[in-house]
């Protein structure tokens, strides 16, 4: 994720070129134009139309292709990711059920033109219990998107994809250490 520029790129493919797997997220036409070159793997940033009860509310998103932008795209070179990121710290099990399964249909109609797209990838959002009160916890999250991408792959005849999640805050702050002078 990320701005892309000609070093970056550059970057991307020396890192490659000693065996690490990058794979850059593009998040608008003008590094659309620019990773037409790139000879590896990429994925595609979806802004889907979608808003969920969260901490820290996005009122508006300036990274991704809206869905129609997206679909009207066609090809896409050595497409392999469909990403979105629908908000931080969402509240429920439920804000993250409603997003996934318009990610899936998205996914199904951009894998029509791009057989080689086989991974969706939720780009954060899970939240911290930063105050007491009943939150949900990794596991029964993980389930529950598990058993939608399943039920509702089903539904649409669909190949499950791969998940990947970026969970950054989950991930980290419990592990985090203030130290005082």
């Amino acid at each position: 994720n990320g701005p892309k520029t000609p070093k970056y790129i550059s970057l991307v493919e020396e890192l490659r070129a000693k065996g690490l797997s990058v794979i850059p997220i593009i998040e608008d036409y003008t590094e659309l134009e620019l990773m037409k070159k790139f000879s590896g793997p990429v994925g595609i940033r979806v802004n889907l139309s979608i808003k969920v009860k969260s901490h820290w509310d996005k009122k508006f998103n300036r990274f991704g292709f809206t869905e129609d932008e997206l679909l009207k795209l066609g090809k896409v070179p050595n497409l392999t990711i469909l990403h979105y990121h629908i908000s931080s710290q969402v509240e429920s099990i439920d804000g993250f059920v409603k997003p996934f399964k318009r990610a899936l249909e998205v996914y199904q109609k951009l894998k029509e033109k791009n057989p080689g797209l086989d991974t969706i990838d939720i780009g954060g959002g899970a939240g911290v219990p930063y105050i007491k009160k009943h939150f949900y916890t990794g596991k029964s999250l993980i389930q529950r998107i598990v058993k939608t991408a399943k039920t509702h792959c089903d539904k649409l005849g669909l190949k499950h994809p791969n998940l990947i999640t970026e969970w950054g805050r989950y991930v980290a702050a419990p592990a985090q250490i203030t130290i005082y002078k």
